[in-house]
């Protein structure tokens, strides 16, 4: 099994707040969330009904072994999922997102779903 890279992010709707934790450099996080929106363009849409939440979870993983993407989610559906990410990128921008440890956002066995 190859080697992967991992950024959690949790977004709350009713403060506007993005935490992220990872295990790459926060240049390195925006880039993955960048091709990884870059590789969902032209997908088409989600008939998903989204979840109706103040606070989602998103988890993107890269395998360097492949360069393959993967990603779980409380969102419910994937527009909803890629507009908190692109949110992310404008926070990060902003200087707006905070960083916290991984054990704060990373999931306990279970996941986040997809």
């Amino acid at each position: 099994m190859g080697a992967n890279l991992h950024l959690w992010l949790r977004y709350t709707l009713s403060t506007d707040e993005l935490l992220f934790a990872t295990d790459m450099k926060d240049e390195a996080a925006v880039s993955l969330i960048e091709s990884f929106l870059a590789g969902e363009r032209g997908q088409g849409a989600d008939p998903m009904k989204a979840a109706e939440s103040d606070v989602y979870n998103i988890r993107l993983r890269i395998d360097l072994e492949d360069d393959t993407i993967y990603t779980d989610h409380d969102c419910g559906n994937l527009g909803l999922r890629d507009g908190i990410l692109a949110k992310a990128l404008l926070k990060f921008e902003d200087k707006s997102a905070r960083r916290v440890a991984a054990a704060e956002l990373a999931p306990k066995e279970k996941g986040v779903g997809r």
